[in-house]
Formats: structure tokens, C-alpha cells, sequence
């Protein structure tokens, strides 16, 4: 079709289902910290790529561990983040 109707399937199609496949298989050990932001991520914001906003909120914080201890008010106050996303960190960290 013309004007590129007939595009080719996106690269990360199905990357939330690999990522989900892995830690119900493999256990949460084997994913890499910003994987583990990205799907959690996923869960408050579904129809979003959340890898970059995962890969920005590492670079920010250096450490997944300094992210989880982070007071919400900080968390939120970073781009893109809003209160389901603080929320679902802050919960994450409660059973950490």
C-alpha cells in the first residue's frame, strides 16, 4: 500500500511478553534492573514504551536500589512520572 500503510511489525513487538515469559521461567535474577523498572512501568502505564523512561529514571537515581528508596515526592517529580508509576515503585519496594 502506499504511503507506508503496509509497515513491517514494530522491533519491540512483543518484547512486554519476552519480558514476562523470562521472569515467570527464569525467576526476577535474570532480568537487568531496567528491565525490572520497564515492566513494572508496563503494568501502570500499558500503552506506553517504558524502556527509556526506565533506562532515564536508572541513570537519574545510578542505582535500581536508590530508585526504590526514593522519597515519592522525588520520583514524581521526574519527567513523564506520575502518581501510578510513584506508586507502583513505592509498592515494589514495600515487598523488596
Amino acid at each position: 500500500m502506499a504511503g507506508g500503510a503496509d509497515k513491517a511489525e514494530h522491533h519491540g513487538t512483543g518484547h512486554r511478553s519476552r519480558l514476562r515469559a523470562r521472569l515467570l521461567e527464569q525467576g526476577g535474577e535474570t532480568l537487568h534492573d531496567h528491565e525490572l523498572i520497564e515492566y513494572l512501568l508496563a503494568l501502570a502505564i500499558p500503552r506506553k514504551d517504558t524502556k527509556p523512561l526506565a533506562k532515564q529514571l536508572l541513570a537519574h537515581y545510578c542505582r535500581l536500589s536508590t530508585l526504590l528508596t526514593a522519597d515519592a515526592k522525588n520520583i514524581a517529580q521526574q519527567p513523564e512520572i506520575g502518581e501510578t508509576s510513584t506508586v507502583a515503585i513505592k509498592l515494589f519496594r514495600l515487598r523488596r
